[in-house]
């Protein structure tokens, strides 16, 4: 398989973030939505969201700088959340 996305968002790789689907809840989901919005950046986000029977990658729709971000994200949802960049 060929990952293009590198391509389609100006060379800079996609940063991944990983959950498992019972963690994701409205409170998690404004906690990411701030966390997203105060690291503005260039790369484009993604969500693993994990279920004992599948995975399932999201285009979260956000830039952010992959510099800044990861401690937040270990931070709030912990160290196996943050895949870094693709």
């Amino acid at each position: 398989m060929l990952d293009v996305s590198s391509a389609e968002s100006g060379g800079r790789p996609p940063v991944t973030q990983s959950l498992s689907a019972y963690k994701i809840n409205e409170r998690t989901v404004s906690e990411l939505k701030r966390i997203l919005a105060a690291h503005k950046g260039e790369s484009p986000v993604r969500m693993r969201v994990q279920t004992p029977a599948k995975t399932v990658l999201y285009e979260l729709g956000f830039l952010v700088d992959p510099t800044s971000i990861a401690s937040d994200i270990k931070g709030t949802f912990g160290p196996d959340a943050w895949q870094g960049a693709a």
